[in-house]
Order: C-alpha cells, then sequence, then structure tokens
C-alpha cells in the first residue's frame, strides 16, 4: 500500500482547492494509485501526486491528463484551473512575501532587455527529431560549436508550477531558477526558437521565446508583445521554462501591463529546454504556445 497523502485543507488557497477536487475525483474513479496513473498518463508518480499535493497549481498539460485518467471533463476542469492561476496571481500579499516588480525584467528596465535580433531556430513545435547543423546556427546566431537537437514529443508537458516571485537584493547564481539578468545571463543571451502567440481569438499578441546565454550555458523563456497589443484589464501571462528530461518547471506569472515578460533559467546540460506560455483573461483563455525544445551542446 502506498504512503497516505498529507491532508490538504481546500480553504488554504487556489492550489489546495484545486488539490482537494482532484483527490476527490481520484476517489470517485475508485482511487486507482499513482502508478496507475502514471501508466495511463505516462507523467511520473511524483509529478501526478504533486499535482494533488496542493503546494502549487499543476501544469495545464498535467491537469488534464490526471482527470482524463481519472474519467473527468478536461474542457471542465481546465475552466477550474483557469479561475485557480487568476486567483493565485491576484491573492492578497503579506509582510512575509518578498516584492514582486513587474518591470525587473531580465534585471533591465521595460522592453530594453537585450536588443539583440532575434533568431528562430523553428517557427512551430517540431513533431520529429532533427540535428540543426552548426554552420546554420552560426550563421544565425553567431554561436560557433553550438549544436542543437529538436527533441519530438505529444501534446503533454511535465512537472508542476514551481511559482517564482522577483525581488531587489543580491546577484542570483548561475542555477535552476534563478533570475537570468540578476545571475548575469543577459548580455550575450540570443533567440534561438519562437513560437507565435494568439489572443484573444486570432489576434497576434506576440510570441513565447527560447532565450540562451552561452556563458551561463542556461536558458529561459521570454514573451515579445506584439506592438500595439492590449487585451484589456485582468489578463494574466504564465511563462514556463521546461526541461523534460529530469520534469523540471520553472514558471512566472504575473498579470500583463504592457511589458516584456521574463521566465526563470534552467540548465542545459540535463536535456533539451522549451518555453511556454498561457495567458488567461476571465473565462477566456489563449491555446498554450511551446517552442520546440532544443538540446543545446557548447
Amino acid at each position: 500500500m502506498g504512503r497516505p497523502q498529507r491532508p490538504v485543507d481546500p480553504t488554504a488557497g487556489p492550489a489546495a482547492a484545486l488539490a482537494a477536487d482532484l483527490r476527490a475525483l481520484r476517489d470517485s474513479a475508485g482511487s486507482p494509485s499513482y502508478r496507475t496513473l502514471a501508466q495511463r498518463t505516462h507523467y511520473s508518480v511524483s509529478t501526478l501526486s504533486q499535482a494533488a499535493a496542493g503546494q502549487n497549481l499543476p501544469s495545464l498539460p498535467v491537469l488534464r491528463a490526471f482527470v482524463t485518467a481519472c474519467g473527468g471533463d478536461p474542457v471542465v476542469w481546465e475552466q477550474k484551473w483557469q479561475t485557480a492561476q487568476g486567483n493565485a496571481v491576484s491573492a492578497p500579499r503579506t509582510a512575509d512575501d518578498p516584492p514582486v516588480d513587474r518591470n525587473d525584467l531580465g534585471g533591465q528596465a521595460g522592453r530594453k532587455q537585450q536588443a539583440d535580433p532575434p533568431v528562430t531556430a523553428a517557427g512551430s513545435p517540431a513533431r520529429r527529431r532533427s540535428v540543426l547543423a552548426v554552420g546554420a546556427i552560426v550563421a544565425a546566431v553567431g554561436l560557433a560549436g553550438i549544436v542543437i537537437t529538436v527533441w519530438s514529443r505529444p501534446d503533454s508537458r511535465p512537472a508542476a508550477l514551481s511559482a517564482s516571485l522577483r525581488g531587489a537584493g543580491a546577484a542570483d547564481p548561475v542555477a535552476d531558477g534563478s533570475d537570468p539578468g540578476r545571475a548575469g545571463c543577459g548580455p550575450d543571451a540570443v533567440t534561438l526558437a519562437a513560437t507565435n502567440v494568439h489572443f484573444p481569438g486570432a489576434a497576434m499578441a506576440g510570441r513565447i521565446e527560447l532565450r540562451y546565454s552561452p556563458h551561463c550555458r542556461a536558458a529561459w523563456s521570454r514573451f515579445e508583445p506584439a506592438k500595439g497589443w492590449a487585451p484589456g484589464g485582468g489578463a494574466v501571462v504564465t511563462v514556463w521554462t521546461i526541461r523534460p528530461a529530469d520534469q523540471a518547471t520553472q514558471s512566472y506569472a504575473v498579470p500583463y501591463g504592457g511589458e516584456t515578460i521574463i521566465g526563470n533559467i534552467l540548465l542545459t546540460a540535463k536535456g533539451c529546454i522549451a518555453a511556454e506560455i498561457s495567458i488567461v483573461q476571465g473565462p477566456d483563455t489563449a491555446p498554450v504556445a511551446t517552442t520546440p525544445c532544443l538540446t543545446i551542446r557548447p
């Protein structure tokens, strides 16, 4: 018999409330073990158990997989997730919370974070394995000696959210979860891949970019909004940096205020990295946009 889960208080916050509902759904499905759910969803036991732990919101693809494996309606549960995501961002803050600065974008102000021209390694999610030649990468982004492999995967995303709050202070180490600007990774950063983002409807919202620093050997996500894109109040943008090899995920959610939005870094030595974005505004959500997952070998 598996180890029993710790009790979760549904009044403790949006993540806890959603976790309590997921546990109830699992119970209604006959309480299948997480090992059984892992076989059905192709996510790890730890990822699925974290989804129902109540500490962080699961990613939307993990939620869909969990719910489907338990016989739930993923459309209904996606609406629950959107509500929880919005509530998590707008929740009242306490004196113990670190400060959040929406304009602290990689340690530089506003949209002037980096002036290098964006380069797209592939414009849409890859559906096959391919190796981009070294010469093509050198010509595109000036990174001599780097080989990039595109990892192809089904429409699913690993790991639970790891919420990120930005605050002023000492420089960050070059490590998973650090701010790229405070870790000193911004000056030589380039865009390796980008995917267009549409919201609301077919309106061009901007693009989600996979950024890379050769000096830091680290990558992160960046949402670059389209010129003039103004979705109105209440839009919440969440960017993810994802490393499927060990199911590492970093996320940064912020009410949109017209600025470029930058995620936290993941080191590239452990496998391919992808950038992902979701936009939620009330009952409306943008289709999840993801860059190709690139393995970067210096």
